[in-house]
């Protein structure tokens, strides 16, 4: 595997990652960067760009971002939403609605064969929950309470944009109403006076599990702030617990995520030692984002990242797979069930 990570530390951290992943102790939560590969952009480049049918909504998005360039986005959103509302949930459908539930990326396919106790995503579309295994079927969906109790369950931290199946006991408009996109949204789920429902859940899994990130952005202040200010307490509560010696030690957690590391693109417009000052400007915010997650117990595992391709992410995960596969009996509510994680049915993947 030595050959897949970009330097040393990023092979010593992995295989605390996989020592993690096989006792237990570890549930992955994925971002945009898993389901890009099929369809989905990112939040930004949706609103922004649009879609033939949602035209009045990308120029009222590029008009409000035009006239105030410092403006974040999710108060665009919040503009959009009030000017257009009709037109506003029907380009929540079409940009993050299922696209069909037959295609899965590898990676994915890879997730669900690897022991992970949970799933946790901020996106808001389909491709985690339809290429789960048949017995994962416990999902939990931002607004409603977030449960842990059931092996493998799949929570959506911020809504989905789909239907779960047929019986699904709301309309789709409920679901897209309550998606955490624009800055209210943002306000109430995770500012002191919102609900807490993200705060209290992140809390209970950083006292039970690492996390590893995939695909997922570092650009998101409000998780990161939050996450940040969980395990500043708890990590005060485990310095409190662990000065009882009549008391087990308690645990303190290192969290993981998977990011490219920065390769010396050749552009050829540019002289070389201008290529080699983007390419050193690259490292060194590189470096930065590494020191700052290394604050909040994040360490990064960096993999090599050859012409953007990122087939070695995918090389990663399959090695999770088979270093640290999902344990084949488990306990359900009509009892165990065995299934061989192995020799499941592939459906249609994409590479």
């Amino acid at each position: 595997m030595k050959e897949f990570f970009a330097r040393d530390i990023d092979l010593i951290k992995y295989n605390e990652l996989l020592e993690n992943i096989r006792k237990d102790e570890c549930v992955v939560f994925t971002g945009a960067g898993l389901s890009r590969p099929l369809g989905y952009r990112d939040w930004e480049d949706g609103i922004l760009n649009g879609t033939k049918d949602n035209q009045s909504l990308t120029q009222l998005a590029r008009f409000r971002k035009g006239l105030n360039k410092d403006k974040k986005l999710p108060e665009i959103v919040d503009e959009c939403k009030k000017k257009l509302k009709e037109e506003y949930y029907s380009f929540l459908e079409n940009e993050f609605g299922r696209k069909g539930k037959d295609k899965h990326h590898i990676n994915l396919f890879y997730l669900w064969k690897a022991n992970f106790q949970h799933y946790l995503t901020t996106n808001f579309d389909a491709t985690l929950y339809d290429c789960r295994e048949e017995c994962s079927d416990e999902i939990f969906t931002y607004p409603n309470e977030f449960e842990i109790h059931k092996k493998r369950a799949l929570y959506h931290l911020h809504g989905r944009a789909y239907l779960q199946d047929d019986n699904d006991t709301s309309p789709l408009k409920y679901y897209l109403e309550e998606l955490v996109y624009g800055a209210e949204a943002y306000t109430k789920a995770y500012d002191e006076n919102g609900n807490g429902l993200i705060e209290n859940f992140i809390k209970d899994i950083i006292k039970m599990y690492s996390i590893l990130f995939v695909g997922f952005s570092t650009n998101d202040e409000k998780f990161l702030d939050m996450f940040k200010k969980m395990n500043i307490r708890w990590e005060q509560a485990i310095d409190i617990l662990n000065r009882n010696p009549k008391r087990e030690k308690v645990k303190k957690r290192r969290h993981y995520i998977l990011l490219n590391y920065p390769y010396k693109k050749i552009i050829s417009n540019v002289y070389e030692d201008e290529n080699e000052n983007i390419y050193d400007e690259d490292i060194k915010k590189f470096k930065e984002k590494e020191t700052e997650l290394k604050k909040i117990n994040i360490d990064i595992i960096a993999y090599k990242n050859e012409e953007n391709s990122h087939i070695n992410l995918e090389k990663i995960l399959e090695d999770i797979k088979i270093k640290a596969p999902w344990k084949i009996i488990k306990t359900y509510e009509h009892g165990l069930k065995s299934f061989d994680s192995s020799s499941a049915e592939n459906n249609e993947v994409i590479k």
